[in-house]
């Protein structure tokens, strides 16, 4: 059984910094070749005196959640919920480009993430199973990883065991990792910070792309990316990401297989309103090695998840503007596996156990956001308003136990008898979530303030399917935020910050109480250095961080 105690603490500084392949043009250049041919223009009419008709050139910049030219992204809306440059956000954040995971070769979210600064993702052998991390040293309960769980600001939440969602990192147009507590604007989040995962989403522009790749270990995929507009208006945008994979593992008798598919729909009926539909759905078949010693004929792990979800963005005039980011997901998933149970005298020979799972899970998400961007005197504001809320509806059988010969892991024999599954008793899980929250972006010249402020409410309901016993836990939370930030005219940006997290915990103690939620503080400095002239970006901070209420082994109830 568990039982509570506290603290655990982490001192410690990171970094982080970017170039760009030198052969990406900087959207400078491309400003300038606009703005030469506007002069030509004008020089053209007023020599020749007669009327001459150019193309429209746009030009645009980069924008948060969008795509990135190389490596180094410059706005995020992670940490702040709007369209905010990394330079002016008082908070370590780090953007993982899909340039970067195109040349990294990532087959995963947690290799995509290999070098970026205080964060430790590769934590299992498989590639396949899950994507799971820990941030700033601190990751799950027991002190396992966490799960990567945020898609597109939204929480991509999990059943009630085994069945957790590991997104395609084809899919994604960049991987955003925030630092530090983070539940003003996420609410229920572990304290060493989030992985957000950004969706590719249309293009206004057509494209298409097809991959095909082979590799060691039988190793087989075909991928591709096709989209653009679908009216000469470009007022209705498609985008289609597709892959299929089939592979042998560097462990006998396992295999990686994944089918994925995402399209994804625009509506843009003028510059104030925009509607974009995002639907993926993603097959699992195998997942892989997963660290225990199996049995050939027994080992598996497959999972399905499918998602359907939008966001949509209004703009009603200069001060106010509204967002609603929406989600629903149906996930599945089956698991046998023969696991070390103990070692013996000997230190060859293996006892080990049975586990079984099947699980479901139907979840939703929801989060509506209002803007207000206004001055008042000297000071400009972007003040942010938002309630969001999540529900989980799921069950799951699982047991663990039965019987299995033992194995000598030096000379491995598989197959014998008997092998008795366990009984696996079912459970029923409920969660709901809601969230209030406001936030203030304030700057006066150079100098900027964040403040911020979240109330949450937090349920959950577990029953016993085979007792029918009900477990109920009820959490509430108030959380913070506040961010000093002054952006000198030579691209550095020192800042302080402190913030706050809680994160409920599931189950009760051995006398029956329900665990209190794990609560995070940090007090961080740092700075960011944007260099002059140069596509390179440099951060680093420093911190203290603090976690609370930390489930660990209740020794006298074993």
């Amino acid at each position: 059984m568990m039982e509570h105690s506290s603290v655990t603490t982490v001192k410690a500084t990171d970094g982080a910094a970017g170039t760009t392949p030198a052969r990406r043009a900087p959207l400078t250049a491309l400003a300038g070749v606009a703005l030469g041919a506007i002069i030509c223009a004008g020089t053209a009419r007023a020599q020749s005196g007669d009327d001459i008709t150019l193309d429209t050139i746009q030009v645009q910049g980069e924008r948060a959640s969008g795509p990135v030219n190389g490596y180094v992204g410059r706005r995020s809306d992670t940490a702040t919920k709007t369209d905010t440059p990394l330079i002016e956000t008082p908070q370590s954040v780090t953007v993982v480009t899909r340039q970067q995971m195109a040349d990294q070769g990532a087959q995963s979210v947690g290799q995509a993430l290999r070098y970026t600064a205080s964060v430790l993702a590769e934590t299992r052998l498989s590639a396949g199973r899950y994507d799971s991390a820990f941030i700033r040293g601190f990751g799950g309960s027991g002190g396992g990883a966490g799960f990567i769980n945020n898609l597109d600001g939204l929480r991509y939440q999990r059943g009630v065991s085994f069945l957790v969602p590991a997104y395609e990192p084809w899919g994604l147009e960049r991987i955003e990792v925030l630092r530090g507590p983070s539940s003003v604007v996420f609410g229920q989040v572990k304290p060493g910070g989030i992985v957000n995962m950004v969706s590719k989403r249309p293009k206004d522009e057509a494209h298409g792309e097809v991959q095909l790749q082979f590799g060691s270990y039988q190793r087989a995929q075909m991928a591709f990316d096709i989209g653009g507009p679908i009216d000469p208006e470009k007022t209705w945008l498609y985008r289609v990401v597709g892959l299929g994979r089939a592979a042998d593992t560097q462990v006998d008798f396992t295999r990686e297989e994944r089918i994925f598919v995402a399209p994804s729909v625009t509506y843009r009926p003028n510059g104030a309103t925009s509607f974009t539909l995002m639907a993926s759905f993603q097959r699992d078949p195998e997942t892989g090695f997963y660290g225990f010693p199996g049995e050939p004929s027994y080992e598996g792990y497959s999972r399905n998840q499918a998602n359907l979800g939008y966001a949509f963005e209004h703009r009603f005039n200069d001060v106010f503007s509204f967002r609603q980011n929406v989600r629903v997901s149906d996930l599945e998933s089956r698991m046998h596996t023969v696991a070390v149970a103990g070692i013996g005298a000997d230190q060859r020979t293996l006892t080990r156990r049975v586990t079984a799972s099947n699980e479901s899970a139907r979840t939703a998400g929801i989060d509506n956001q209002l803007q207000a961007d206004f001055r008042t005197g000297p000071l400009t504001h972007t003040l942010l308003f938002g309630i969001d809320g999540y529900w989980m509806d799921g069950k799951a059988f699982t047991g663990a136990g039965g019987t299995v010969q033992t194995l000598d892991f030096t000379n491995p024999i598989y197959g014998r008898r008997p092998f008795v599954v366990p009984a696996i008793p079912g459970t029923s899980q409920t969660t709901t979530q809601y969230g209030v929250y406001l936030q203030d972006q304030i700057k006066l010249d150079r100098l900027s303030l964040l403040v911020g402020g979240r109330f949450d409410s937090a349920e959950a309901r577990t029953r016993a399917l085979t007792t029918g016993v009900l477990t109920k836990q009820d959490d509430t939370a108030r959380t913070g935020r506040v961010a000093l930030m002054y952006n000198f005219d030579n691209g550095f940006a020192p800042y302080a910050s402190y913030s706050t997290s809680f994160e409920p915990v599931a189950g009760t103690t051995f006398a029956g109480t329900p665990f209190k939620p794990t609560e995070g503080e940090q007090y961080e400095v740092g700075f960011k250095y944007e260099l002059p002239g140069a596509n390179a970006f440099i951060q680093a901070a420093a911190y203290e961080l603090t976690q609370t209420n930390v489930s660990t082994s209740d020794l006298a109830n074993v």
